[in-house]
């Protein structure tokens, strides 16, 4: 995610999520709590928790993105 960047505004998914920072700082908001998730931390979230993601540094970040089990993506199973 480059700096300055936003994911999609507050949103849920039917099913867990987990994000695991690789490298810079990634902004979470989790309904009214917002907190800096540090390179090599994650947070995990149950189904239907109401979600923000963005980066407020000026450098990129990168995270790997699990959602378990899948049904909240199509096409997924071609991987």
């Amino acid at each position: 995610m480059p700096g300055g960047s936003r994911g999609p505004s507050t949103f849920t998914l039917p099913d867990e999520h987990l994000y695991l920072v690789v490298e810079g700082r990634m902004n979470v908001r989790i309904g009214t709590d917002a907190f800096v998730v540090n390179t090599y931390k994650g947070v995990w979230l149950p189904r239907d928790t109401p979600h923000e993601v963005w980066n407020a540094s000026t450098e990129a970040e990168a995270h790997l993105e699990i959602i378990a089990p899948g049904s909240a993506r199509t096409g997924c199973d071609r991987f």
